[in-house]
C-alpha cells in the first residue's frame, strides 16, 4: 500500500499513471466506475490506486491536497459501488490520511484473477462496460481485448 506521500511524489514526478488516479472526490458514485473496473482488469499491473481529495494546481502543474467532505459517506458510497455494480463484487481495500488537517481517501483495487476478467459495469454490459488501463487513462476494451482476457483464462 502506498503512503499519502508516496502518491503525492509519484503524481508530481510521473502525473497520473497506469497504477494511480487523483479525485477531488466530490462525487464518487458512477465517476469511478470506469477506473474500477480498468484497474480489475489491466493483466500483470497488480491493480491501481484511486486517490480522493487530491487536485491538480493548473498555475504550478503540482498536485495539492485540498481534502474531502463527508468521509464517511464516501466510503460506504465505494464500498458499495464496488460491491453492487459490477459483474463480480470488487472488494477495495479503503484507508484514509491526512496531511495539513485535510482527509484523503485511498482506495486500492486489486487486479482480478483472470477466471473473473473481464470485470464491467453491469448496467453498461461487457460490450461497453468493461475497461482497461491505458497509461492514465480509461480505455474501452476492444474486441480484441475480451478476446485476451479469454486466452488469459485457458493459459491460467
Amino acid at each position: 500500500m502506498l503512503s499519502l506521500e508516496e502518491i503525492l511524489e509519484r503524481l508530481n514526478t510521473e502525473d497520473e499513471s497506469v497504477e494511480i488516479e487523483a479525485k477531488r472526490g466530490s462525487d464518487v458514485g458512477k465517476s469511478i466506475q470506469t477506473t474500477v473496473s480498468a484497474f480489475s482488469n489491466e493483466p500483470d499491473q497488480n491493480g491501481g490506486f484511486i486517490v480522493l481529495g487530491i487536485v491538480r494546481n493548473e498555475d504550478t502543474l503540482k498536485y495539492e491536497v485540498v481534502g474531502v467532505r463527508n468521509l464517511d459517506e464516501i466510503k460506504t458510497t465505494i464500498a458499495t459501488v464496488c460491491r453492487e455494480n459490477f459483474n463480480i463484487p470488487i472488494r477495495p481495500n479503503i484507508t484514509t490520511e491526512t496531511d495539513d488537517g485535510k482527509t484523503v481517501v485511498i482506495v486500492y483495487i486489486p487486479e482480478a484473477e483472470p477466471q473473473q476478467k473481464p470485470v464491467f459495469i453491469k448496467s453498461k454490459g461487457v460490450k461497453t462496460g468493461a475497461y482497461r488501463r491505458i497509461s492514465s487513462t480509461d480505455q474501452r476494451c476492444t474486441d480484441e481485448d475480451l478476446m485476451l482476457f479469454v486466452r488469459l483464462k485457458d493459459q491460467r
